[in-house]
């Protein structure tokens, strides 16, 4: 299937001018010529129907993106963190990995570590 700017979801439009359709695939403009593919995964998010978008969020999600920033999103359990971003990446088919962060999060849970064993072991 070949993807035209109409491809683009409309909810998302007015906040992602720089998306760009080239060659018949959807990409983000990340500005100095650097365009990162909307990847087709097995982990990208199903749409959900019944989701009502949040403009305001759509809009703060895209602008972190665009310009490759950090996000860090605060607010009420509930109010919709978690479920605006994946349904973000499923309107844009943009594969996504959850993980839930706690008090004991640490960086080796990403990275992993080194692990002194004894001799032989």
């Amino acid at each position: 299937m070949t993807a035209t700017q109409a491809d683009i979801p409309q909810t998302l439009a007015p906040h992602l001018s720089h998306l760009v359709v080239d060659q018949g695939r959807i990409y983000c403009n990340h500005g100095n010529g650097l365009l990162a593919p909307v990847v087709d995964s097995t982990e990208v998010p199903v749409a959900d129907r019944n989701h009502i978008p949040r403009p305001d969020l759509d809009g703060v999600l895209a602008e972190a993106l665009s310009r490759n920033l950090r996000l860090l999103l605060v607010g009420d359990a509930g109010c919709g963190k978690s479920s605006g971003v994946v349904q973000f990446a499923a309107r844009l088919g943009w594969p996504l990995r959850r993980v839930n962060l706690n008090g004991e999060t640490g960086v080796s849970e990403f990275v992993g570590q080194w692990v002194v064993r004894g001799p032989g072991a």
